[in-house]
């Protein structure tokens, strides 16, 4: 019994003292990453498999409009997916990203009060993460038709009241409460 003992621990010895397995490359993140906003995606992260982190990493984007490498960190720079490699000392990982950035509307300049009678364009806003883009087509509704109209951006108030103006674009909304004055 107590031989074996010897031997078992002998073998481990000689196993543990072998020659010395050089780190591999290893990807710390999903094999797809999303991201809703422009800037530094957390998560990503490329290391050796003893937990260091590697010199001298070449990076390739397919895509470089929608996400770069700066100093081993990925950051989005624009809508889209893209494949992202890693290469260290012939070892490469790889992981997708798509990155579909959040709408979000807003009016400009909307007034607080109308007078009946008084019809007014709004305008409306949307930005694709900090960049202005067309809202395409809007889907324009008010909480209530006998205070105020609204017809393609175009409101027209009809009695003293108050109403909720929404506009529905691109998967967001916006809304304004407009008073109506005789």
């Amino acid at each position: 019994g107590s031989l074996g003992v010897v031997l078992s621990t002998a073998l481990l010895a000689m196993v543990g003292c072998g020659a010395e397995r050089e780190p591999e490359l290893v990807l710390a993140a999903p094999s797809e990453l999303r991201a809703t906003a422009l800037g530094p995606i957390e998560g990503p992260a490329v290391l050796l498999s003893d937990g260091s982190e590697p010199e001298g990493v070449i990076w390739t984007v397919s895509h470089p409009e929608v996400v770069e490498v700066q100093r081993n960190r990925v950051v989005a720079v624009g809508p889209g997916s893209t494949g992202v490699t890693a290469e260290w000392e012939g070892e490469r990982v790889g992981f997708d990203v798509v990155v579909a950035l959040d709408t979000r509307l807003s009016f400009l300049g909307a007034p607080e009060t109308l007078r009946v009678g008084d019809v007014r364009e709004l305008e409306l806003v949307a930005l694709l993460g900090d960049v202005p883009v067309d809202p395409g087509r809007v889907h324009w509704s008010t909480s209530d038709p006998e205070v105020l109209r609204v017809d393609d951006g175009s409101v027209t108030p009809v009695l003293p009241g108050t109403a909720w103006i929404t506009a529905r674009a691109r998967g967001a909304s916006a809304m304004v409460e407009l008073e109506v004055v005789p």
